[in-house]
């Protein structure tokens, strides 16, 4: 696996030193898109509920009750998107994984809900479940540099490197929170920790299909020292490959973060996401950089 992913990194060097940025962006995000993505989750079981999709979506049914078949109140569900430049983290020529945030309908939301499930072993949790592809996917693409940022100081890694404390931070924070994943909602004789399975499989589907490096490139968006760009550039690009509008997230003057927002049908275990527009544009003002991870 490392020497793959090592050759991924010299693969996408070469393309990019020998052709032109956007035929490079479509040779290397093919060998990522094709290769790493589908080594990494592959195979995976397919869990289910009895709840099927044809209720109301979530915040999309006026008076509906919460329960393990609609998602409330945390219905307003962020899918976030990291491109961490300085310092860099993650593939070149993609975005990382942040996490999934089941926000309230009116854009408040509640955090660590349960404490009995804050889970510090995800990994093996993994392992157990059958799924140590999960694993290493989220190692290669959900990985954290807040421990380096000023205004983060607490450590979101694990002494070895590995973002493990960052994903429990994540599911601790968020994904507690999304009701429709409560053990009483899990099928019968669930193993301990089965609901963060569920819950980081769809954040790795969700992520899969949201290719945002390649969107933005399609639209000669491309990650640049000097340029600069608009948040209509930005999100007319999504919009066009998506359906939607994003929200975005800018830091001393460049983007770092990108909002994919939904609401859920049925339950977050195999439910069906609509993708809608951001309820809000984001703090990215006039003109932003988009910086290259190189640099």
């Amino acid at each position: 696996m490392l020497a793959f992913l090592i050759s991924v990194f010299l693969l996408s060097a070469f393309v990019q030193a020998n052709t032109t940025p956007a035929l490079a962006l479509d040779r290397v995000q093919q060998t990522l898109s094709d290769d790493v993505y589908q080594l990494l989750i592959s195979d995976a079981p397919t869990a289910t509920s009895s709840c099927g999709v044809n209720g109301p979506a979530s915040c999309q049914g006026g008076n509906t009750t919460a329960s393990c078949c609609y998602e409330s109140p945390g219905g307003l569900l962020a899918h976030v998107q990291f491109w961490d430049a300085n310092p860099a983290t993650g593939p070149p020529t993609n975005w990382t994984i942040h996490g999934l945030w089941p926000d309230h309908c009116n854009g408040t939301y509640k955090a660590s809900c349960d404490k009995s499930r804050n889970y510090t072993d995800l990994g093996s949790i993994f392992d157990q479940a059958g799924r140590p592809d999960l694993g290493n996917f989220l190692s290669t693409w959900m990985l954290s540099n807040d421990e380096r940022r000023a205004d983060r100081p607490i450590a979101l890694q694990n002494s070895n490197g590995h973002p493990q404390k960052f994903w429990e931070h994540e599911w601790d924070h968020h994904g507690t929170c999304v009701n429709t994943l409560s053990p009483n909602c899990l099928p019968p004789g669930s193993p301990r920790g089965t609901e963060a399975v569920y819950y980081f499989s769809q954040i790795a589907t969700l992520f899969q299909n949201q290719t945002t490096y390649e969107w933005l490139a399609r639209h000669n968006i491309i990650p640049s020292v000097n340029e600069t760009f608009t948040l209509e550039q930005f999100t007319s690009a999504i919009q066009a490959e998506w359906g939607h509008i994003p929200a975005l997230q800018c830091q001393n003057g460049a983007i770092f973060e990108i909002y994919y927002y939904y609401n859920l049908k049925g339950s977050m275990i195999d439910g069906e996401f609509v993708s809608i527009d951001a309820p809000n544009s984001g703090n990215c003002l006039g003109s932003f950089h988009y910086l290259p991870k190189n640099e």
